[in-house]
């Protein structure tokens, strides 16, 4: 909470009461995010023949993956990625 970045911190979230400002993202949230990305960005790049490089986090490139590939709730549990 005492992160410059943190939410809370922000003006556009004065109306919210502190216990209403999420102090983690899980993969559902990281996933709602990114779909508007896939279906209106990326999606459309890749279809018109353009390569597209996606750098994020990993809980936001499994929400990717999992919008993109279908991947059941289940299944994207045991899905990881290794990082640098």
């Amino acid at each position: 909470k005492d992160d410059p970045y943190f939410p809370g911190n922000d003006r556009r979230y004065d109306d919210l009461t502190e216990d209403q400002i999420p102090l983690t993202e899980s993969l559902m949230d990281c996933m709602q995010r990114a779909r508007p990305l896939w279906e209106y960005g990326i999606s459309r790049e890749i279809k018109k023949g353009n390569n597209v490089l996606v750098v994020a986090h990993t809980n936001t490139l499994r929400g990717l993956m999992k919008v993109i590939d279908n991947i059941s709730e289940d299944d994207i549990q045991e899905v990881s990625m290794p990082s640098a």
